[in-house]
């Protein structure tokens, strides 16, 4: 990238961000609005407000309320203003839709993606075309989980549901936990950690060091490495349409979540819950770290580790991965600890990881926890940036809905709609819905 490029490109970033007070004031305060219900609210505090975010949000806005027209201006000022206005392609695209004009609709998102290449909201309502098809024997994949030895129905209902998709399922756990689930869950093949974090972290996870080895010695074309409770919809096209890109790289991405008491169906996009890659590219990925499934962060490592070794990422923005919503399992001491280590593995960065460290004030922690969570956010859109755009289809998948439906959903949710949406959640062993 040529220097002029590089200042053009800062030049974008920079003129997004709203440089007055007031405007960053508002934004949070319709922010809030929203997080409450409160449209009408919103929409008053967004009033005056004239940066290109505002303008998005306020016609998001006008678009839940059919007020299109109004909606329309507000993005076609926004993109006469910024280069970079690819959330206002999108909301056009919503626009195009609830409006009947299917061919819009598709030259507003492709539009967006030509701004923000990974953008899950264009990617998925574009899904499924120019799909080449290309088959894989259905003996010749394997997942690695490991399985907690608790709710053991949900768990059998999702590997199951792998097998049936022409998975072997392979599970990494302590022997005591073997004895236990063995007998409960007779389809998956049950192997020994040679070792746990439970001196570390308090609790048998297993380390991801262990799982890449396991995946790597597992013999197949495929191996995938996907969390014990997700239902993977459409398995069988998963494994169907996976080899063109495992056999050049690495197939991540993120699960949608299911509520059932509030009925909701919302996309995960602040973490990835299915990783597919070659055995031979697990063997070359580093090892000699604390990264643990069912904790945070190696999610993040594993495809930055992967773009590093220099192989391709392939990130998937149709919906095959469910999982339903549940209390967080691990700490925010753990959401500190290996979010140090992740800083370290991937800037060269140091500071104390929160559990050797002598004890720090809350607002030193405060400060550490904000800094990470802006860590976070930042990876996630660096690697939808990274990645290059793939969409497995499955018999059962339908555009994301569209227009908005914020009442419902939240601030521009991308909501999946699925036909037999019931046996999704039947099949996770949710009732509710």
């Amino acid at each position: 990238m040529s220097i002029q490029d590089r200042t053009n490109k800062f030049s974008q970033a920079f003129n997004s961000i709203p440089d007055q007070a007031r405007e960053q004031d508002g934004l949070k305060k319709a922010a809030f609005a929203l997080g409450q219900g409160e449209y009408q609210r919103a929409l008053k505090e967004l009033a005056c407000l004239e940066s290109a975010p505002a303008r998005i949000m306020r016609a998001e806005l006008l678009c839940d309320q059919k007020e299109y027209d109004l909606a329309r201006t507000e993005c076609l000022q926004v993109i006469e203003q910024e280069q970079n206005a690819y959330g206002a392609y999108n909301c056009l695209g919503h626009i195009a839709r609830a409006e009947g004009n299917i061919d819009d609709s598709r030259q507003a998102f492709l539009a967006s993606i030509a701004l923000e290449a990974n953008g899950r909201v264009a990617q998925t309502n574009l899904v499924g075309e120019n799909r080449d098809s290309v088959t894989s024997d259905r003996s010749d994949a394997s997942i690695v989980t490991s399985i907690p030895p608790r709710d053991v129905e949900r768990h059998y209902a999702s590997t199951r549901n792998w097998v049936e998709g022409g998975f072997e399922v392979i599970s990494l756990n302590t022997q005591a936990e073997i004895d236990q689930l063995q007998g409960l869950l007779p389809h998956v093949i049950f192997e020994k950690a040679p070792r746990t974090a439970c001196e570390k972290f308090g609790r048998d996870y297993v380390y991801l060091d262990d799982i890449l080895d396991v995946l790597a010695a597992c013999g197949k074309r495929i191996g995938g490495i996907v969390n014990a409770d997700i239902l993977l919809h459409g398995a069988a096209d998963l494994l169907t349409q996976l080899p063109q890109a495992t056999d050049q790289g690495l197939v991540f991405g993120s699960r949608v979540d299911i509520d059932t008491g509030l009925k909701q169906w919302r996309s995960y996009d602040v973490g990835f819950d299915y990783f597919f890659m070659s055995p031979a590219l697990a063997a070359e990925l580093p090892r000699q770290t604390s990264y643990c499934l069912g904790l945070p962060w190696w999610d993040y490592y594993l495809p930055m580790a992967t773009a590093k070794k220099g192989a391709h990422i392939f990130l998937n923005h149709t919906p095959v991965a469910y999982h339903g919503v549940h209390a967080i399992n691990w700490s925010p001491r753990l959401f500190h600890a290996l979010g140090a280590e992740f800083v370290q593995d991937t800037t060269g960065l140091w500071f104390e990881d929160g559990l050797s460290a002598p004890v720090v004030s809350f607002a030193d922690m405060t400060a550490q926890e904000q800094f990470l969570v802006g860590v976070a956010k930042y990876v996630v859109r660096r690697l939808r940036l990274l990645a290059k755009s793939i969409s497995i289809e499955t018999d059962n998948l339908t555009r994301l809905a569209s227009p908005l439906d914020l009442k419902r959903y939240g601030m521009a949710n991308e909501l999946t709609l699925l036909e037999g949406l019931e046996g999704v959640v039947e099949g996770l062993g949710l009732k509710g819905a």
